[in-house]
């Protein structure tokens, strides 16, 4: 497996994630249960690219959200 975000491919990154972001809270409203926790890790994850990308404002808001999830 080659991780995006190392392979150089930042921007490409970043959608991805972002596009899982949108999936999970799609699936955490019909099933709160089952797939809160994926939102939460995809936040975080989310937030980690965008503190790579030097989007630190973002990066906060996105992981206090996740935490806030947990």
């Amino acid at each position: 497996m080659v991780r995006l975000d190392s392979a150089g491919l930042r921007e490409e990154a970043l959608t991805t994630i972002e596009e899982a972001v949108k999936l999970y809270r799609g699936l955490a409203t019909a099933s709160p249960a089952a797939f809160t926790s994926d939102v939460a890790s995809s936040l975080n994850n989310l937030s980690n690219q965008l503190d790579s990308a030097g989007w630190r404002e973002e990066a906060l808001t996105t992981i206090e959200e996740a935490v806030k999830l947990r």
